[in-house]
């Protein structure tokens, strides 16, 4: 198998950088889940780095896709194009999914946040719906009522190593175009920590680079 892949691109090195992780783990488990079309749930990182992949990825593949986030980043995130935003601090998620698309539940829910919400992501899905999750940024321990589990068979998958294939498609969108970067801010390596510092804040909407070298004219 080979381990390098050419690619015919313009981009600035800034927004190749972003394109692999977020991106090839989204494609990943949206192969896992395997319920196209249908509605998907996705809760991106506080910093918002998520959206912008996640949406596009997951509509060319014909998912309708609803963003879960701060109301600061609401705007941000619409941007993206989902069919709707609704607030992370939302008290009742099944209204809010209910005012927002006509429906209490989606097919699939994609998160990267956990926390005190994760019982209601798993209460929004459909019976025999799909969660998959590639992080815990807001704690990695949640309660679980079972009757959930054995009562509306849902399917649980996590990020792992990607599937066959899953890189080549997504250079594929890459060069076509199909994804694009959304890139927050850029320092240069020598301020690095005010780089860390900001992605602490998560006051940003996208991925936050560093450069060990002077970007290329």
């Amino acid at each position: 198998m080979p381990s390098v892949r050419r690619m015919h691109r313009s981009l600035r090195d800034q927004a190749m950088l972003q394109k692999p992780f977020a991106a090839l783990t989204i494609r990943d488990r949206s192969s896992h889940t395997r319920r196209y079309p249908g509605s998907v749930l996705w809760q991106p990182l506080p910093g918002g780095i998520f959206p912008h992949r996640i949406d596009p990825v997951l509509r060319r593949r014909g998912a309708q896709c609803v963003g879960l986030c701060g109301a600061d980043k609401a705007d941000d995130v619409k941007a993206v194009g989902p069919l709707a935003v609704i607030d992370r601090n939302c008290s009742d998620l099944g209204s809010a999914l209910r005012d927002a698309i006509g429906k209490e539940s989606v097919d699939v829910v994609a998160d990267v946040v956990g926390g005190s919400l994760w019982p209601q992501l798993i209460t929004a899905l459909v019976r025999g719906g799909r969660y998959t999750c590639a992080g815990a940024i807001a704690g990695p321990m949640a309660e679980f009522d079972l009757r959930t589990f054995y009562l509306r068979d849902p399917t649980f998958t996590g990020a792992t190593v990607p599937l066959p294939g899953v890189f080549e498609d997504l250079v594929g969108y890459i060069e076509r175009d199909e994804i694009r970067p959304l890139l927050a801010a850029t320092y240069p390596l020598e301020n690095f920590h005010a780089a860390q510092q900001a992605f602490i804040d998560k006051r940003h909407v996208g991925n936050i680079v560093t450069e060990p070298f002077p970007p290329r004219p």
